[in-house]
């Protein structure tokens, strides 16, 4: 190994990488943590609970984005200074994703997905029937697809495109064709319109998990069954 950095809780989610090869991640020690490429720390920002589940969204400007599980999510300057918190009444323990247009979309552990501005004020909030496990993902014509109790495809502006059905545990992954591939029970290729294109079946009451799509199209993906 390269190097290793220590911390005082767990590393639950997933470091991010900024153009200019900065890492920054999130402990259950409370901390956000940003490291120069020799490992060496760069800045640390104290929250007020843990940052253990989610993982860092970095925006194009540089702004990093994280949410905690004390019902914040911080806008972190590029030198590790908080440009603002939003305050909630739930938790944040799952990724989030950013538009184009630079809007922050939080999955809430109260079943909301909350659309934030780049100024840190509300936007609009979606409330599905059921927690919500993993991050939402944006599609190339706008579309915001979370998973919950069941697949939904909501439009810029908050309001519901369709749904579809689950319960969905990961994250969708969207080809350059804007075909989804939806994982529940089975693992469901959909069109943008959500008529299924295949489906493929595991094991009997296996789960799949989040989808990736290698650069030849095959999808590789796994199961909470060992597989």
């Amino acid at each position: 190994r390269k190097w290793a950095f220590p911390v005082q809780g767990q590393i639950r989610g997933s470091p991010a990488i900024a153009p200019d090869e900065t890492i920054h991640f999130g402990s259950t020690d409370e901390r956000l943590y940003a490291l120069n490429r020799d490992g060496t720390l760069k800045w640390t920002f104290t929250g007020r609970s843990s940052f253990g589940g989610s993982s860092p969204a970095l925006a194009s400007d540089g702004t990093v984005y994280m949410g905690n599980t004390h019902n914040f999510l911080y806008a972190m300057e590029p030198n590790g200074s908080n440009r603002w918190t939003y305050s909630t009444t739930t938790h944040f323990d799952a990724p989030l994703a950013i538009d184009v247009d630079g809007t922050i979309y939080a999955p809430g552990a109260n079943s909301s997905l909350y659309a934030v501005n780049p100024d840190g004020t509300d936007r609009w909030r979606y409330l599905t029937l059921a927690p919500i496990f993993a991050g939402p993902v944006i599609s190339g014509n706008g579309t915001i697809y979370v998973g919950s109790d069941r697949l939904y495809a909501l439009n810029r502006d908050g309001t519901l495109k369709w749904t579809f059905t689950g319960p969905i545990r990961g994250t969708p992954a969207i080809a350059q064709d804007e075909t989804i591939y939806v994982p529940s029970t089975k693992l469901y290729a959909l069109d943008p319109n959500k008529t299924v294109l295949w489906e493929f079946a595991g094991r009997t009451s296996e789960r799949f998990g989040t989808p990736v799509i290698g650069p030849d199209g095959t999808i590789y993906v796994n199961t909470d069954n060992g597989r």
